[in-house]
């Protein structure tokens, strides 16, 4: 990431229809995706990011089932470097 230093930390995640027993699975793979996709980010694109993002809609995404955990990581990384990226100070 070159000099740029960015902390996520998600406080509550909702995600319907999915088993309970997922629930780890899937916060890891939301963490792998995330770190993977900041750390491929250009500069440009979260360069001004709000600081703090008290909360926002991460909207649909596609899954391949129910316990598609790289599908949820994935699908929850992306609403968050887009959710980072649109909000500029």
């Amino acid at each position: 990431m070159s000099g740029r230093r960015i902390q996520v930390a998600v406080d509550e995640l909702v995600l319907i229809g999915v088993d309970p027993r997922d629930a780890r699975a899937i916060g890891e793979a939301v963490e792998r995706a995330v770190l993977e996709q900041l750390a491929a980010a250009p500069p440009a694109m979260l360069a001004g990011a709000s600081p703090v993002i008290e909360r926002f809609d991460g909207g649909k995404f596609p899954v391949r089932g129910r316990r598609d955990t790289a599908g949820y990581g994935a699908g929850i990384a992306t609403a968050v470097t887009r959710g980072l990226a649109q909000r500029k100070v």
